[in-house]
């Protein structure tokens, strides 16, 4: 028997609820007993919703590590799904809560997520504390207002909250594409065999792909927020002069959106309005579809001065995807990986060579119109060769899957 190179990973965790809800039988009984009209009973009301509550911040800080431990030794999982009715052609599809880890990190991982469980547990217990539990109610009694005789009944007690909070070991279950089974006919043993390595590649196919889709999306907006913001200068009395002075923020295209015909595009703009030669935005983003035509000579774009707004959290996301990619690279090793994982470290370069952390290249860029546009130019060239790369394994990919007879 050959050695277990993977093992499966899932695991729950629950969270605090978000609303109480009430279903018509219950709406019925409570407006008999408190003699009021069912119609002013709506079907749910929010509590927990203490956003600005620091414990809850902490509990979701929490909860969110539990998430970035499992993804810094993990790819997800995917499955071999029949895709026509005789079964000559199948798909890959995720399978949901399920990771796939090599066996020889799975110390590693277990030390690493044993500890953020433990905090996350202990901080549900400081939530049923009753002067933390206590906190909490009041602050969703106030918000409710008049509707909190509606809920009080319904409302979770501090034993209820702690058991919402949970998060169970993780199961881990070895994965083996070479495996003998003695008392099971070789042509069987065969096919099992056959089918767990296609859901090997499949999951490394997917996981590959998923990290190509958020590397481009995340390349194109640190390039774009490197740039100068873009407006539109419709005619006043035009079929869309309500935009004038309004912002791009985004465009799609069919190569962006295959749902988008050729030669149209999505644009989202921001209404705004000109103050004293400032702009301030007015409500929300609009989405609108035109031709490219439309887009040039009626909606007439130009570029301005004005800078658009850089965030760490741009680069900061970016540093952390390819920092992932490196932590499970040897998992999508394989020839048609190979360019990818190259031009991650090629963006990891790129982002070096403008600071050391988000908040250095943040603070760099904001200093200097020359470096600015150096790293415009830089992270638009990026995204060119993540697009071709996509394209490059896509080719490679379509060489037909094996059937599983």
């Amino acid at each position: 028997m050959s050695k277990v190179q993977y093992s499966t990973i899932s695991y729950t965790v629950g969270w605090l609820p978000s609303s109480i809800g009430f279903t018509e039988q219950a709406k019925t009984v409570m407006a008999q007993e408190l003699n009021i009209d069912k119609r002013i009973i709506r079907g749910s009301y929010a509590v927990m919703g203490a956003s600005k509550e620091p414990l809850i911040k902490e509990g979701a800080a929490l909860k969110k590590m539990l998430s970035i431990i499992r993804d810094e030794f993990t790819i997800p999982e995917y499955t071999i799904v029949q895709a026509s009715m005789d079964m000559q052609q199948t798909r890959s599809s995720k399978i949901k809560g399920s990771y796939l880890i090599e066996n020889v990190r799975i110390e590693e991982f277990i030390n690493k997520f044993h500890y953020a469980r433990m905090s996350y547990l202990h901080w549900g217990e400081r939530l049923a504390e009753p002067e933390n539990y206590e906190r909490l109610k009041e602050q969703d009694r106030i918000a409710l207002g008049k509707d909190w005789d509606l809920v009080a009944t319904k409302y979770p007690t501090a034993a209820q909250l702690k058991d919402y909070i949970q998060c169970d070991v993780p199961k881990i279950m070895l994965y083996d594409v070479e495996f003998n089974l003695e008392d099971v006919a070789p042509s069987t043993t065969a096919l099992l065999k056959q089918m767990a390595q296609a859901r090997l590649e499949a999951s490394i196919d997917g996981a590959l792909f998923e990290f190509i889709e958020e590397l481009k999306q995340m390349i194109s907006s640190v390039a774009k927020n490197c740039g100068k913001r873009i407006r539109v200068m419709p005619i006043e009395n035009s079929k869309y002069g309500e935009f004038r002075n309004a912002e791009v923020q985004h465009i799609y295209r069919h190569e962006d959106d295959c749902s988008i015909p050729l030669h149209m595009m999505v644009v989202t703009l921001q209404p705004s309005k000109e103050v004293d030669g400032k702009f301030s935005q007015l409500g929300k983003p609009v989405e609108i579809s035109l031709s490219n035509d439309e887009y040039i000579n009626i909606l007439r774009p130009y570029e301005t001065t004005e800078s658009k707004q850089l965030t760490t959290s741009g680069f900061e996301n970016l540093m952390f995807l390819t920092n992932k990619i490196q932590n499970v690279k040897s998992m999508l090793k394989d020839d048609s990986a190979g360019k990818f994982l190259d031009l991650v470290n090629e963006v990891q370069n790129t982002l070096t060579s403008f600071g050391k952390s988000s908040a250095d290249i943040t603070k760099e860029l904001k200093s200097s119109d020359y470096v600015r546009s150096a790293a415009k130019t830089a992270f638009t060239e990026l995204h060119t060769k993540v697009l071709a790369t996509e394209i490059d394994i896509k080719s490679l990919k379509q060489v037909p899957r094996r059937r599983i007879r």
